[in-house]
């Protein structure tokens, strides 16, 4: 099951048909749109910053998104893959 965590009681928000693999982990201010995939290892940390995911948005395996404490929130479009490994 993925680790799907809050920070300070906020926990992601995931659009529709969304798929986690067993050891993803997201947490925090995340929002997704639907049809979005996270696979083996990747990491999605919205503990000091939102980060917003649009519509078929695909992470890959040990990729790693995280965010600049109160300075820059992330926004990801649609239709957007990021690679294996990517930070």
């Amino acid at each position: 099951m993925a680790f799907v965590l809050p920070v300070s009681g906020v926990y992601p928000q995931f659009g529709k048909e969304n798929k986690l693999a067993p050891n993803a982990t997201i947490t925090g201010q995340v929002t997704t749109g639907m049809s979005c995939s996270f696979w083996f290892n990747c990491v999605v940390r919205g503990d000091v910053n939102s980060i917003i995911l649009g519509d078929c948005v695909n992470v890959q395996d040990g990729a790693t998104s995280h965010r600049t404490y109160q300075k820059h929130a992330t926004t990801i479009g649609n239709h957007v893959s990021i690679g294996h490994n990517a930070i």
